[in-house]
């Protein structure tokens, strides 16, 4: 997941926007969105553009889609929601789903959703009464589809 391996083209690519536009993130969210080495982006942050780039679509600003995409890429569930760790970073849970949810006020988390439980819990966050709206991104489908991509 670290070893320094896809072009800037490709991830550009795979991640459905024009190579300018991602040389331009990496200027603004530099902490964010870089290239390993300089030269190549590791899977992990590969994925993490991917990620930025499907929660820009979805109207999120790119700092908010950025660091939401760095929580899951980077930091595992027991560190973001004080439980004990069930997901690695960048990793998906066993069973079900993966979904990065951006909650009103800027709140990320990474949840396991079983598809029958999932109205309930995806407009829950963690701690707080029921939410109005989210953002919601079922990382376990584009997961798949994106190492695919990758690799071919």
């Amino acid at each position: 997941m670290d070893e320094p391996k896809y072009k800037i083209g490709k991830v550009a690519q795979v991640s459905g926007i024009p190579v300018a536009t991602l040389k331009n993130w990496e200027r603004k969210e530099r902490q964010l969105i870089k290239r390993e080495d300089g030269e190549q982006f590791t899977f992990r942050r590969a994925f993490q553009v991917v990620l930025t780039a499907a929660l820009v679509r979805m109207g999120q600003r790119l700092e908010v889609a950025a660091n939401a995409a760095f929580q899951f890429t980077d930091i595992g569930n027991g560190a973001l929601a004080g439980l004990n760790s069930d997901r690695g970073p960048g990793e998906m849970f066993d069973e079900g789903w993966t979904v990065l949810c951006i909650y009103p006020g800027d709140l990320v988390e990474v949840k396991n959703v079983m598809p029958k439980d999932a109205a309930t819990l995806l407009f829950t966050p963690l701690g707080h009464n029921r939410a109005d709206a989210a953002t919601l991104l079922n990382v376990t489908f584009l997961g798949e589809r994106v190492r695919e991509a990758l690799e071919s």
